[in-house]
């Protein structure tokens, strides 16, 4: 891998969050994953090797959902217990704590977050609990005009 900056940071930094994260997934104990069900279909399986590999992809782009990956990945990495998915790609829910059940195609992660998909399939947006990630563009828009 190539020494020096990539969007004003490090790469030996962003490199190290892949691993980092990798190393503490916790397939054990927590949450169980989510299968689906008649109301709440899974439609695409999600693990974490293929979560941090999205996220790691993301984290080297200058973007919304690039400062969202890369932040992420350093909170999984530092998680004191661990992370797993445990969803995959699904719309609805049951809705939690953060609100109503998301009507987006999203994976959920142990820790509470949502990897929300466009209609495209493609990474769109994080969402989870605040302080974790920086917010998303239309849910700061949207928290400023009170909404």
């Amino acid at each position: 891998m190539p020494k020096g900056k990539h969007n004003g940071r490090s790469l030996t930094t962003l490199n190290n969050s892949v691993p980092k994260a990798k190393a503490n997934r916790n397939r054990t104990g927590g949450q169980a994953e989510f299968k689906g069900n008649a109301n709440t279909p899974i439609k695409t399986g999600a693990n974490e090797k293929r979560v941090t590999a999205l996220l790691g992809h993301h984290a080297q782009r200058n973007t919304q959902v690039g400062k969202q990956s890369k932040a992420l990945l350093n909170h999984l990495g530092k998680t004191g217990s661990g992370w797993k998915v445990t969803a995959g790609v699904h719309q609805g829910g049951l809705g939690g704590s953060a609100g109503a059940a998301d009507q987006r195609d999203h994976i959920t992660l142990s820790t509470g977050h949502h990897l929300r998909f466009n209609k495209n399939g493609q990474l769109m947006e994080i969402t989870g609990k605040a302080g974790n990630i920086p917010q998303g563009k239309g849910r700061s828009h949207a928290a400023a005009a009170g909404r």
